[in-house]
């Protein structure tokens, strides 16, 4: 008897188990790197099998923003999570996924590097997957000023508090009022991966936490990308002022626009009155009394005979 029909070694990508009348292509998240093969091989960590539809003779290393264990089929099959990134090929874990880099956000799954920078005026801890981070909450822009925050806590205290009515001194915070719009964040929705810049700092584009209010300036509100402006005169701001009046320059100094501390007065000299706004108000001592040190608010006493 003489046979007629074909036949051949198992080519590379295919198993030909005992009895085949025909190459079967390895199924997915496998591969055959050899010809003549009985079965295929699972695809390694670190990389994924596509099968028949690409090549299945061998593996591809995982792509970037993504990892691969074992057995894995597609490109996009484990993407890095939301708030994480990966900048290399061939991850065969989650645990490779890094946490997304403070002062920057990872907005979706599978990025290879970070979506970008903070949003001025909020900060981003490390893991943020939000530009403008609020937690579980939600920032609602609206030239509505009676526009109740939107909040997924029914339950919450801000629930019934209008725009109009929040503010640094109850329970919600404001950020980037505008004649056309005001945002409102509640104090209590503030994410463990950020948040809205607080009272008393503020927080440029990219900020990784709130910075304190420079000396000499103030920050009235939240949301702040700068500091409001300088302290008034009469007054000084030494750090996280929420008011240009933060305090009153004491007597025996002076303090003029923009003073983190009070100035003193020299030796010679008195100020009786507090609030000064420069050294004019610093004034010579009377003859017959003397003045010592400095920042004197009256007179040491009498001169000795």
């Amino acid at each position: 008897l003489t046979n007629t029909g074909l036949g051949g070694p198992c080519p590379a990508g295919y198993l030909c188990p005992t009895g085949t009348s025909r190459p079967l292509p390895c199924p997915l998240g496998m591969y055959a790197p050899n010809p003549g093969m009985v079965s295929c091989l699972e695809c390694p960590a670190g990389a994924y099998c596509p099968g028949a539809a690409f090549d299945p003779a061998r593996f591809t290393p995982c792509p970037k923003g993504h990892y691969c264990p074992n057995a894995t089929t597609t490109a996009t099959q484990y993407p890095c999570p939301t708030g994480h990134f990966y900048n290399a090929t061939g991850s065969s874990s989650a645990a490779d996924c890094t946490v997304c880099t403070p002062g920057m956000y990872c907005g979706r799954p599978g990025l290879p590097m970070p979506s970008g920078y903070c949003s001025a005026g909020f900060f981003c801890t490390s893991g943020a997957s939000l530009a403008s981070p609020v937690g579980v909450g939600q920032i609602v822009t609206s030239p509505n000023s009676n526009l109740r925050c939107s909040i997924a806590n029914q339950s919450s205290p801000c629930l019934n508090l209008t725009m109009a009515q929040c503010s640094v001194n109850s329970v919600s915070m404001c950020a980037n009022q505008s004649r056309s719009s005001v945002q409102c964040v509640c104090a209590e929705l503030q994410s463990s991966t950020g948040g809205v810049c607080p009272a008393g700092y503020f927080c440029p584009v990219g900020s990784s936490s709130p910075i304190p209010c420079l000396g000499g300036s103030y920050c009235d509100r939240a949301g702040l990308a700068a500091p409001t402006g300088l302290c008034d005169a009469g007054y000084y701001c030494d750090g996280n002022s929420t008011s240009p009046r933060q305090h009153g320059c004491p007597l025996g100094h002076y303090c003029p626009a923009g003073s983190p501390l009070p100035i003193p007065c020299g030796p010679g000299t008195y100020a009786p009155d507090a609030g000064n706004h420069g050294e004019a108000g610093c004034l010579l001592c009377p003859a017959g009394l003397y003045c010592a040190g400095f920042g004197s608010g009256y007179p040491s006493g009498n001169c000795s005979a």
